[in-house]
């Protein structure tokens, strides 16, 4: 994704919490993150303040291509799903346990005659149930412990068939959190009713056991047993916090399900498709259909399902749906025949399912929103270059426009900028900084010509040498593409600077222009009169955008020399400051007004910077 694409994004992030995927070039995921306000935190990695204080976020911004979005509901949701995408991408910029360790699940072995309740990291196809992930360890272990003292369901590893393992039964069953069927103290049918209710309980079916635990607590407050109506209101205090989060998470069930959400919209349908799989979401894809007019939602949804499962190398057990189909049922038999066993195509109207669907089609509708969006941009991207193709007669459309501009105060650290647009969006990574080496004092026509000269001579240069390799490097390429358009930032003046470059190097068939800033005038060469474009028009936007950007990036440059020699130039007279504290002072305050502002204490906290050195630092930097 191109720059200015990525740059408009940010400005349609949702205000919604969620998670976001930063990727770089390639398209590999380098971040994933969590916000429980998405535009808020995804802007704030780009903002001056953040890249200068955090090295980390200055080091994503300049590595971040595309982004992705994931709207939740809540943070936990969130949280969690964050966890999910870092084990599936793996990112560079995320901090991973060595162990790879996941969030911990609540697991029961419903494979042995008398089930075991423990936790589990990982999930595993052995017949037993998994609930969770649970992003709060200390909260989930605290309610195992209520959940055992209602439903007393043992935790050993003793293999319990059908006779005892033990002589006696441990310390569990002494403090009422296991009936002992080791020893054979309870009935195999007891203690499946037993796993039966923690089971419906960690399904999200907990409305009848609070109300039991709670009505336990008002009888046991007004017989004046306070001691067990405290333990009692622990125990319905954190059988309500994890009640809550499990339904947040919805990770209770293990069949393989796939959730879609749809929105509509004017001759398109987005369709986001959630892959729920071992109880979690594994993926997501959104995908886009050309609808024709007159279609409706439920047209769409089914076109979607014929075209999509035709295809798909995967088939799940249920399809959960926003709406019903009228030809649901066939559909399912033609689903069931490529599976070999039953698929379910189901519209869930309440619970997790239902907030599932409600959560893809939220999804869906971002979706529908960015395309319309992108759409509109490229319309005004493609609409501004035919308009300079025809205001400037062009031979072809200006695919790609350089600006040439040039900083520097009454000569000193003078550089220039350029800046490249490619279908009339930024393309940074072509980019160049100049230093003027030839030119003395302000002279700013001669910095122009030299800046193209240097630049259009690479260009030549690096053609010669792609003709004669047969398969030539990435780096033998900075500059052997050649402008559709070159604007320089100036007047007349600096258009004949540049054109000069240009016939030096035979190279004046390629269109060149001016953009005076005051009047914003249009110059070319051999017409004396200037070219205005209208105010309102898309391709003087492109125009303008073009020349602030190249102003900006020179501007830049300019200021960080300048600065650099200025800090430079005061730290070096000060006695005991050599090139690693110099370093180390810039590194840790950024500019020489904040040097100058430190107190000796500030001063000496910089590493390598002791006592003296810091009065010494502070009493040069004061003198009046």
């Amino acid at each position: 994704m191109r720059p200015e694409a990525l740059s408009e994004k940010l400005n349609d992030l949702p205000v919604s919490p969620g998670v976001y995927l930063m990727r770089d070039a390639q398209g590999d995921v380098i971040y994933v993150g969590k916000a429980l306000r998405l535009r808020q935190r995804v802007r704030s990695y780009f903002q001056k303040y953040h890249q200068q204080n955090d090295p980390k976020v200055f080091s994503l911004s300049q590595l971040v291509a595309d982004l992705e979005v994931i709207v939740t509901r809540t943070e936990v949701e969130a949280l969690v799903l964050e966890d999910q995408l870092i084990k599936s991408h793996r990112p560079r910029f995320n901090i991973r346990l060595k162990d790879d360790k996941r969030f911990p699940y609540i697991k029961v072995t419903l494979e042995d005659p008398f089930p075991r309740l423990l936790i589990s990291r990982q999930l595993q196809g052995d017949g037993a149930r998994y609930f969770g992930p649970y992003t709060n360890a200390q909260l989930m272990r605290q309610t195992l412990n209520a959940l055992r003292r209602l439903f007393p369901v043992r935790t050993c590893s003793d293999d319990i068939g059908q006779r005892p393992t033990r002589l006696r039964p441990c310390l569990d069953f002494f403090i009422h959190q296991c009936t002992a069927p080791c020893v054979q103290r309870v009935s195999s049918t007891d203690y499946r009713h037993a796993v039966q209710q923690l089971c419906a309980f960690l399904e999200g079916r907990a409305g009848g056991l609070l109300k039991s635990v709670e009505a336990q607590m008002r009888d046991a407050s007004a017989a004046l047993n306070f001691e067990r109506a405290a333990q009692l209101r622990d125990a319905l205090n954190a059988l309500q916090a994890l009640s809550g989060q499990h339904k947040a998470v919805s990770a209770g069930s293990m069949t393989a399900r796939d959730v879609l959400g749809v929105a509509m919209g004017q001759g398109v349908c987005a369709v986001q498709v959630f892959f729920v799989r071992d109880g979690v979401i594994k993926g997501r894809e959104h995908f886009f259909l050309e609808v024709p007019e007159g279609s409706n939602l439920d047209d769409a949804l089914q076109a979607f399902l014929t075209q999509f499962y035709s295809e798909a190398v995967v088939i799940p057990r249920e399809i959960l749906l926003p709406k019903p189909l009228a030809q649901a049922s066939w559909i399912e038999r033609w689903l069931a025949q490529r599976l070999g066993q039953p698929v379910k195509l189901l519209v869930p109207q309440r619970g997790a399912k239902y907030n599932l669907i409600s959560l893809a089609t939220r999804n869906a509708e971002l979706a529908l929103f960015e395309q319309h969006h992108q759409a509109k941009r490229q319309a005004r991207r493609e609409a501004a270059l035919t308009e300079l193709q025809q205001a400037l007669n062009l031979p072809r459309l200006p695919e790609r426009i350089e600006c040439y501009d040039v900083s520097n105060i009454q000569g000193q650290d003078a550089v220039g900028a350029m800046t490249v647009f490619e279908g009339g969006m930024p393309k940074k990574a072509d980019y160049r900084r100049f230093r003027i080496r030839s030119v003395i004092g302000a002279d700013d026509f001669a910095m122009m010509g030299e800046m193209l000269e240097r630049r259009l001579r690479h260009g030549v240069s690096e053609q010669e040498a792609l003709q004669a390799q047969a398969q030539p490097s990435e780096s033998a390429v900075k500059f052997a593409k050649l402008p559709d358009l070159i604007v320089v930032d100036g007047g007349k003046g600096q258009l004949s600077a540049a054109l000069r470059a240009l016939k030096k190097l035979h190279l004046d068939d390629v269109p060149l222009i001016a953009l005076a800033k005051r009047q914003e005038e249009v110059f070319l060469p051999q017409k004396a009169e200037a070219v205005w474009l209208a105010r309102d028009s898309e391709g003087l936007y492109l125009l303008q955008h073009i020349r602030d950007e190249a102003h900006r990036f020179g501007l830049a440059y300019h200021r960080s020399l300048r600065t650099r020699r200025t800090v430079h130039s005061a730290l070096d007279d000060i006695p005991g400051i050599g090139p690693k504290r110099r370093a180390k002072l810039i590194q840790h305050f950024g500019s020489l007004t904040r040097i100058k502002a430190a107190t000796v204490q500030e001063l000496q906290a910089v590493p390598g910077v002791s006592a003296a050195v810091a009065m010494q630092i502070h009493a040069a930097l004061h003198v009046e």
